[in-house]
Formats: C-alpha cells, sequence, structure tokens
C-alpha cells in the first residue's frame, strides 16, 4: 500500500539554525536522550532526539544555554508530553544537583489544571510503577497529590509542580514548561511566570502545543516572529515546528511525515489514514499537517447583549438568592456563583470563587449564606462529571443542596445560554468569566445543548453560573418539589 512504510521527519520545517555542528561538548542534549535511554528506560524516536540536541545547545565558549526561550510544535499524539517528561526527570535527577540556585524548581503551566498535569502524570508515573528500578534516586521523594497543589519533590528538595492562573509558583523557576499553548488568549499570567526565571541563571522556557485556530493567536504569532530571526545567531528563541508545507498535498502520506514524527515508531499510516477518510478537512490540517487554521471561531454563545450589560450594582438582600456549584472534570478546580436580584429589580449572576479542589466549598457556601441569609440552596449538577463529587462536600457543611438531574440539566444551559444572549441579566466586568464564555462550544445532551467541557477547555466558572442561575429564575425550578433525601439533601423531581 502507498506510504505504508513512510517514516516521520527527523528535521522539523522551520528551526533555528545551530550556531555550529553539534556534539556532546556543545549540546546537553546528549546527556538527557543517554539519561532517558540508560535510566528510564525510554527509547526516544529520532525527531525528539533532534529537538533535545538543538533546543539544549550551548552558547560558543560556555556551558549556558544559547536559548532561554523554546518554542515547539508537533501534530497531537506525536511524543510532546514523553520528550518534555524525560526532560523534566533528567532536570531534577541530574541537573538539580550541580545547581547554584535553591531550591530547584521545574514548572508545567496551562490555563486549566487538566493540561497542566499531561507531563506531570507521565512522570508521577515513572516515579510509581517502575522507575525507581532504574532510578535509585526517586527513592524517598514526596508526592503531593492534592488538586490543583500536586508536586513531587526529591530528596534533595528539587520541586515539580503544576500551575494555573489560579494558582501561584511561590519559588523561584529553572525551567518553565507551558503546555497546549494554542489556548492561550490572555498571556499575562504567562509572562509573569516567566519573569520567575531570570532569578535562576541559565533557566529556560519551553512552550509548546499542536497547531490551533485565531483563539491561539499569542501562540501562533511567537512562532512567526520566531520563524523571522531562525538565522540570527543572538537569538535566546529556538523555535522548532514539524508542520506540514502549506502547499504539499493533503492526501500523501509523504506530506503527513512533515508535521508527524512519531510515524513509523508509535503512529501508523492506517491511523492517519483513517483520520483522513473521517475528519472535516480543516480539522484533518490543524490536528494532523499542523497547520494554524485561519477560520473564524465563534464560541456557542454571543456575548454582544452580555457585553453591554456590564455594570455595578447593588444587591437586594431581602429577596430570594441562589448558589450555584461546579468542578472541572479532572476535579481539579472547583467554582462557585451567586445569583439574586438588584435594588432596581434586575438580576445579577457573580462569580464567588474559583480555586483548587473541592474541599473548601461547603466552609465557602456556609460563609455566603450567612452573609445573605436569603439564599436558599446550592444548585449543581447531580448526574456526570465531577460535580457530584461537591455534595458530600456540602452535606457535611449542612448545606441545602438542590441536584439538578435528567432533562432539567439540559433546561438549565439553555436557560442561562438564552440569558446571556439576551442580556436579561447584569453582572460586574469578570475577565475570567468572559474568557470562558467567549470559548465555549456545544455539545447534545438528549437533544439539547450543554456545554462541551473538553472542546472548552472545563468552563467551570461559567457552568456554576448556569445552575445559580437557573436555581433562581428556571421555569421549572418553580414548579418542582423539593424533597428531602435520605442522605439530608434536597433534589428536584418533577410534578
Amino acid at each position: 500500500m502507498v506510504g505504508k512504510n513512510v517514516k516521520g521527519r527527523e528535521e522539523p520545517l522551520y528551526y533555528t539554525k545551530p550556531l555550529r555542528k553539534l556534539t556532546r561538548a556543545n549540546s546537553e542534549g546528549y546527556r538527557v536522550i543517554e539519561f532517558s535511554e540508560n535510566v528510564l528506560g525510554v527509547k526516544l524516536f529520532p525527531a525528539q532526539k533532534w529537538l533535545l540536541i538543538h533546543a539544549l545547545e550551548y552558547k560558543k565558549g560556555s556551558k549556558n544555554y544559547r536559548f532561554s526561550k523554546i518554542l515547539f510544535s508537533f501534530a497531537r499524539q506525536n511524543g510532546k508530553t514523553t520528550v518534555v517528561a524525560c526532560l523534566i526527570m533528567y532536570m531534577l535527577y541530574v541537573k538539580a544537583l550541580k545547581a547554584t540556585v535553591r531550591p530547584f524548581s521545574v514548572v508545567s503551566a496551562a490555563i486549566t489544571t487538566e493540561m497542566a498535569k499531561n507531563c506531570y502524570n507521565m512522570v508521577l508515573r515513572w516515579h510509581t510503577e517502575g522507575t525507581p528500578e532504574y532510578l535509585p534516586a526517586t527513592h524517598g521523594s514526596k508526592i503531593m497529590l492534592s488538586n490543583g497543589k500536586e508536586a513531587i519533590i526529591t530528596r534533595s528538595d528539587s520541586m515539580f509542580k503544576v500551575s494555573t492562573p489560579q494558582t501561584s509558583i511561590g519559588r523561584s523557576v529553572a525551567l518553565l514548561l507551558l503546555d497546549e499553548a494554542k489556548f492561550i488568549q490572555q498571556p499575562d499570567f504567562f509572562i509573569k511566570l516567566m519573569q520567575s526565571l531570570k532569578a535562576v541563571p541559565n533557566s529556560q522556557t519551553w512552550i509548546f502545543s499542536n497547531a490551533g485556530d485565531e483563539r491561539g493567536k499569542w501562540f501562533h504569532d511567537a512562532q512567526e516572529d520566531a520563524k523571522q530571526r531562525a538565522e540570527d545567531e543572538d537569538t535566546r528563541t529556538g523555535v522548532f515546528l514539524w508542520e506540514a508545507p502549506e502547499d504539499a498535498p493533503v492526501d500523501d502520506p509523504t506530506t503527513w511525515a512533515y508535521a508527524n514524527p512519531a510515524l513509523g515508531h508509535t503512529l501508523d499510516v492506517e491511523t492517519l489514514r483513517e483520520d483522513y477518510a473521517t475528519m472535516p478537512l480543516q480539522d484533518f490540517k490543524t490536528e494532523v499537517l499542523n497547520q494554524w487554521s485561519d477560520r473564524p471561531v465563534k464560541g456557542a454563545i454571543d456575548l454582544t447583549k452580555y457585553d453591554a450589560k456590564t455594570s455595578e450594582y447593588a444587591i437586594d438582600e431581602t429577596r430570594p438568592m441562589c448558589l450555584g456549584a461546579s468542578m472541572s472534570p479532572d476535579w481539579g478546580m472547583t467554582a462557585l456563583s451567586l445569583a439574586g436580584y438588584t435594588k432596581n429589580g434586575d438580576v445579577f449572576v457573580e462569580s464567588g470563587k474559583l480555586a483548587p479542589g473541592g474541599e473548601w466549598v461547603g466552609a465557602m457556601a456556609s460563609r455566603m449564606m450567612k452573609r445573605y441569609p436569603t439564599i436558599e440552596s446550592v444548585v449543581l449538577q447531580g448526574r456526570g462529571g465531577a460535580s457530584p463529587d461537591l455534595i458530600p462536600l456540602l452535606n457535611a457543611a449542612d448545606i441545602p443542596v438542590s441536584p439538578v438531574e435528567g432533562r432539567f440539566i439540559g433546561k438549565a444551559y439553555a436557560t442561562y445560554i438564552k440569558a446571556v444572549e439576551d442580556g436579561e441579566f447584569t453582572h460586574t466586568d469578570e475577565e475570567a468569566v468572559r474568557s470562558e464564555l467567549a470559548r465555549i462550544q456545544l455539545k447534545q445532551l438528549a437533544g439539547v445543548d450543554v456545554f462541551d467541557d473538553r472542546k472548552s477547555r472545563s468552563p467551570t466558572l461559567a457552568t456554576s453560573q448556569v445552575f445559580a442561575y437557573y436555581g433562581l429564575v428556571g421555569d421549572d425550578i418553580a414548579k418542582v418539589k423539593k424533597k428531602k433525601t435520605d442522605l439530608g439533601l434536597f433534589e428536584i423531581v418533577g410534578i
């Protein structure tokens, strides 16, 4: 069959040229490769080795890295996480031992905990599923598993942790990893993170992802800028992009090889052939050919009237209010929102808190109910996803809970989406919620549109607002009975 023996390309289509021929004497990449294969037992394929060798090039006459920033991109499912995880392990157990600045930290950051944990989960598996037999140095490492505070601390006090815009890093950083960079729309947090590297000599930031669309403008613009300086010997940014040429035939396996360096190693041609046969063409170009899409991305919600309802307001504390809660699919983040009425008679919805884990939700809801005694209950999705896990936490704090189940889930989303698009409630200027709403994509649930958590990248704040608003004004809420369950909770049921 045509293309059956095609191998992924070792060399990327675009890259910053090395200052000279790279050898063990002028690139630390060779040491990382040896460590990966001989200590971790991970056999890297040619492009992964090529990347490490070129990204870890030394300056002339020095053992300091030539690049302070690395931008690289493979198509999806081509080993980005594996090569970066190998680098993390090398940094923690080899580089850290010679570090002049302590404590030595490696941070994996992304817009959500779920994405930030991509590399963390692989490194964690190496600590818990066999790596110690290869690497005795992992013995005695401290592993922290608390949601949103995941970290691995070695015996030498080196740390690897995850970070999102909702968390802090606390230490100076030697290696910063910005994962799934195509989803970064608000780069201020990540730019601030990069400033934390200035206190650590010879530090690096690695920014990586597969291609995306207009929502990834920050990452795409950074790539384009770096490509313009690829011949500059003084550049501190290395760019390494495995992507297919724009004019190459889309259906040719040799074209696929440009963007899929794992082809013939951990990825086979038949898998990509199936993708070509079943995926929309633009999606295939973005996901498999690693080509950026200039197709406008329209979120599920028209925010024109929502933006027009931004204002300050005074809360009418005499009228009913409702809390809405939501937990992200990876159990990493929980959000709590409040809906009620203003003194002008308008409905308002505002966010109360977004924080790691969910252990705090009972105490926070209790404080808010004491502050606003007219809050009737906490409304949340009662089945499916992670949010039902909040119910026992709220129950333990003696908080009334209204779980929304069955067909009422779809009605809750429909009620909120219509309210946003019609400008039916007022709100303060909350950038975090606005950012989530702008990227919302939908999926069908029992014939009704609901938020697609995966494609929308865990819109936890917006989802908590869905249930706060529905709990306050939903027609079905007004008609249903609330009955006490055996657990002392409240449950929405039809009549």
